[in-house]
Formats: structure tokens, sequence, C-alpha cells
């Protein structure tokens, strides 16, 4: 009996032998699985660490990515609103913060679609009503002009119409008294030379008289002008007003979109080029890890309103807080 419970001893001290042999075979196999993971997905979970632990411990090299030429400008001109854009955090802190590469991993995209559709549509209406103002002003101030012009001629050709009434009706009294009495040789051509002035101030009233009829003519045409354009300006106004109430939502102009191992800015719509560099600059403070901020004339404020083109210091404070020195 025991020799058999010896037997059955070692037997039981070999097998639990193999057993931590096993284990330690798995541990082993199960350690060199996540150095091998590790190894092979080091890059992501550098990247990883980088975007939730330290979201700017190098510049954040960023590259061209998706480029629309609706936009009306040169992959040229965009390349320099982002860097006059990524300027204006690395000039305010004092550091490096991006850096363009053809390759870089952050890829920013300017996309075209119905955003920039509706605001290029306001901005062509803007255009046309204030061409169309302006050339209503134009008209407005001729027609002003030709009436003062033609009160001027018409007081004028009154007065000329007056002295004319005036002398025919003496130079009729002085024939009348001619007649009667047969006068003299020298009252006969007294008489004929008044009636030549007579003639002539007639000649003259005819040609006042024409270029007061002229003056009447093209002001009634310019009146005429004025009404038609008042009512296309009435019209495009309708117009305008009808397209600014379709977009009257608030436009995503840009976003900033993150992940394991992208990183990607979309800007969708920007009226002018200072608001495309105040969505780049709020969209590359997105990729610095930082949140909205709310007052209106920060960068990081959640709509692109503000009209500085510098971070404030609540931006410069959010930055610091995310990156600290």
């Amino acid at each position: 009996m025991s020799s058999l419970s010896e037997s059955s001893r070692m037997v039981y001290a070999i097998e639990s032998c193999k057993i931590m042999e096993n284990r330690r075979t798995i541990e082993i196999l199960f350690l060199l699985l996540i150095i091998s993971y590790a190894f092979v997905f080091q890059e992501n979970i550098v990247k990883v660490y980088q975007n939730v632990f330290d979201p700017c411990p190098t510049p954040i090299a960023y590259s061209i990515g998706q480029f629309d030429t609706e936009f009306n400008i040169s992959e040229e001109d965009f390349k320099s609103a982002i860097k006059e854009a990524e300027d204006i955090w690395e000039k305010a802190s004092n550091r490096d913060l991006f850096k363009y590469t053809s390759n870089g991993e952050m890829k920013i995209s300017l996309i075209y679609d119905d955003r920039q559709e509706s605001t290029s549509q306001i901005n062509n209406l803007d255009n046309t009503l204030n061409q169309d103002n302006n050339y209503y002003l134009q008209l407005k101030s001729q027609y002003e002009s030709l009436v003062t012009q033609y009160n001027q001629a018409s007081q004028g050709l009154n007065s000329l119409v007056s002295s004319y009434n005036q002398k025919l009706s003496a130079y009729e009294k002085k024939v009348n008294s001619w007649n009667k009495k047969n006068g003299s040789q020298d009252e006969y051509n007294q008489l004929n030379q008044e009636k030549k002035e007579l003639d002539s101030l007639a000649l003259t009233i005819k040609n006042k008289q024409s270029e007061v009829n002229s003056l009447a003519l093209r002001i009634n045409q310019l009146a005429e002008q004025l009404n038609v354009l008042a009512n296309s300006l009435n019209l495009d106004i309708a117009k305008y007003n009808n397209v600014v109430q379709s977009t009257d939502q608030e436009f995503e102009q840009g976003n900033y979109i993150t992940g394991p191992d992208s990183k990607e800015i979309n800007i969708y719509q920007f009226e002018d080029r200072n608001k495309l560099v105040r969505v780049l600059a709020h969209e590359l403070g997105h990729a610095l890890g930082i949140d909205h901020i709310d007052n209106s004339e920060d960068i990081m404020y959640a709509y692109n309103i503000g009209k500085n083109s510098s971070i404030t210091k609540a931006d410069l404070g959010a930055l610091n807080t995310v990156c600290p020195k």
C-alpha cells in the first residue's frame, strides 16, 4: 500500500510539472503575441497615445486632400490661407505647431457642395444688387441734373418770349402809327431794323424751345429707365430674400475629424478670404485639441462671425491648457 501511494505521488508531481510547464509556455506565447502586436501596430498605438494623452508633442504634419475647383481659388491660394491660419496660432503662442509636407498625415480638403453654392448665389445677388443700385443712383443723378438744366432753360425761354412779346407789341404800335401819319423814310428804316431784331429773337426763341424740348424728352426717357430699374431692384431684392431665407440655418463651414490612424479637416463654405482663414484657424484649433469658446470674437467660437484676425487671450489660454509648455 505504501509503495502504491508513493507511486501515485510521483505521478501527481510529474503531472503538476507538466501543467506548470504548459502554463509557462502559454504565458510566454501570450507575452510574445502582445510584443508582436505592439511591434506591428506600434505606429498606431503611438498615434492613439498622442491624440488622446498628448495632442501636440510635435508639429502636426498636414497636406492637401480633396481640392474642388468650384470655389474659384487656386490650390496655391488655399495653401497660403492655411499657412496664414497656421501663423495665427504659432506667432501668438511662439510655438511650432503645424508644418506642411506633401504627404502630411492630416489632410485638409476643400469640398464644394450646396453650402458654398448657396453662398455663391447670395454673393452674386449682392453684387448684382450693388451694381444695379449704383447704376440707379447714377441715372438718378443724371435725371436730377437734367431737371435742373430744364428748369433753367425753361426760365430763360420764358424770359425771351416775354421780351419778344413786349418788343413785338411796341413794334406793332409804331407800325400802326407810321401807317396813320404816313411817316418818314427814316422811321421806315428804323421799323425795318426792329423787324430784323424781332426775327432774330424769334429764331433764338425757336432754338431755345428746341433745347427745352430735347431736355424734356431726355428727362422722360430717364424717368422710364428709373422706373424700370426700380421695379427690377424690388424684384431682385425679393429674390435675394428668398435665397437668404432658404439658407437661414447655420452653415457647418468646416469640421475636424479624427480617428486612431487619421486626421482630416474639411472646409465646405466661406464668403471671402478672411472668413476662409478664420474657419481654417478654427479647425486647426480643434486639431490641437481645443473645444469651443463662448465669446463671439474668439477664433474657437462655434460660429465664424468674428472680425479679428488673431487669437484672443481665451484662445491662447485654451491652447496652453491642452498643450502645456
